[in-house]
């Protein structure tokens, strides 16, 4: 629900010209593109910044084996 008071929200579709996506008040006003590049943004920035950790860890020499029966 919408209200006067909703002025906290003056930010939102800023992007939405700019990509030439018809503003605030264009057909992809109301898609909530947020909710699919959000998790692209966080699944690109994992992937750059745990490079450095997965091939440290691929690196390293593997140790003994353990007992697996009790899984």
């Amino acid at each position: 629900m919408r209200t006067h008071h909703d002025g906290w929200r003056t930010w939102q579709g800023h992007l939405l010209g700019p990509l030439g996506l018809g503003g605030r008040t264009g057909v992809w006003a109301c898609a909530n593109l947020g909710v699919l590049v959000a998790p692209a943004l966080a699944f690109l920035g994992t992937l750059l910044t745990g490079r450095g950790r997965v091939s440290a860890q691929e690196a390293r020499e593997p140790g003994p084996v353990t007992d697996t029966k009790g899984c």
